[in-house]
């Protein structure tokens, strides 16, 4: 007699990561990395950007009246008129003092040529 295979209700096995390559001492090899397939990537909250831009017109009122408000702190009105000028002008560039020393730097001397002259490139370079 034949018999009939019941059907499984049990849940469908998932494949294993690949293991990770690891020497003896079940460091990682150098070279090799520990999360490969990196940091997982997390949607952003459904609506919280779009509530953001509705609440930022409200925001900059708030500034405005503690930037306005004589009773508030000193401190608290110019915290709000430095961040309203950021937010419409944005934030001041800053320079930046930099040094470069070309000593160990080897570079061929280019003769230029007339315009009218037809030597080839090659011949002024020394």
């Amino acid at each position: 007699m034949a018999t009939k295979k019941k059907a499984s209700n049990a849940k469908p096995v998932k494949k294993k990561a690949a293991p990770r390559a690891r020497n003896a001492k079940g460091h990682f090899i150098k070279g090799q990395s520990g999360n490969p397939s990196g940091r997982p990537k997390v949607p952003p909250a459904a609506g919280v950007l779009d509530a953001c831009k509705l609440a930022a017109v409200d925001a900059v009122l708030v500034l405005h009246e503690i930037l306005i408000n004589s009773k508030s702190k000193d401190a608290d009105r110019i915290k709000c008129a430095a961040i309203i000028l950021e937010r419409a002008y944005g934030k001041p560039r800053q320079t930046i003092e930099q040094t470069i020393s070309f000593q160990d730097i080897d570079l061929p001397t280019v003769t230029l040529a007339p315009v009218d002259a037809e030597l080839p490139v090659d011949e002024y370079l020394h």
